[in-house]
């Protein structure tokens, strides 16, 4: 029932090993012999399926937050991953790099093992979106945003659980 983050880097996912190893059968993500990192910079891009989903909503809708996103700092580089697992979220995408099914590399995949949540963070780079750029105030505050809902929710914080509301009958009257 924990929670497990690998971010990504030199010594993270296929190229720190862990091929083969218990932490590979908890990663949402598939990793290839090898590995590798891709080079470059780019604005990682929230899956427009889930822009709702509380870790990368950044904005109280859904334009918001794509433009929210579009404004941050870019990121350099990302680890390389072959797959997504079954049952696995695709939250944040590389708007050029693609998978060898030629979908678009993910950047942040989550999901669950067992009772657990788990979270992959192909990116070592979320350290830029702390500062802003340019004439621009987006960055700090996203960046705390956007860590502080990633950690709680793979801790599952009732905060960014769904509401549920329930009553005793179908309709109700005035007053």
């Amino acid at each position: 029932g924990g929670s497990f983050l690998m971010i990504g880097g030199d010594h993270s996912f296929s190229l720190g090993g862990y091929g083969g190893t218990p932490i590979e059968q908890v990663l949402p993500v598939v990793l290839p012999a090898g590995g590798g990192v891709i080079q470059g910079s780019y604005r990682p891009q929230p899956n427009r399926q889930l822009i709702r989903h509380p870790i990368v909503a950044l904005g109280p809708d859904p334009s918001l937050t794509r433009r929210t996103w579009q404004a941050l700092p870019p990121l350099h580089g990302a680890n390389v991953i072959s797959g997504v697992k079954k049952g696995a979220q695709v939250l944040l995408q590389h708007p050029r790099a693609r998978l060898p099914n030629g979908a678009r590399l993910p950047i942040l995949v989550v999901g669950e093992v067992d009772r657990g949540r788990v979270a992959a963070m192909t990116a070592d780079a979320s350290w830029r979106w702390r500062f802003a750029s340019d004439d621009t105030t987006v960055g700090s505050d996203e960046y705390e945003l956007f860590w502080d809902r990633l950690v709680r929710w793979l801790t599952r914080d009732p905060l960014l659980e769904p509401a549920r509301i329930s009553t005793d009958r179908d309709h109700y009257g005035t007053g």
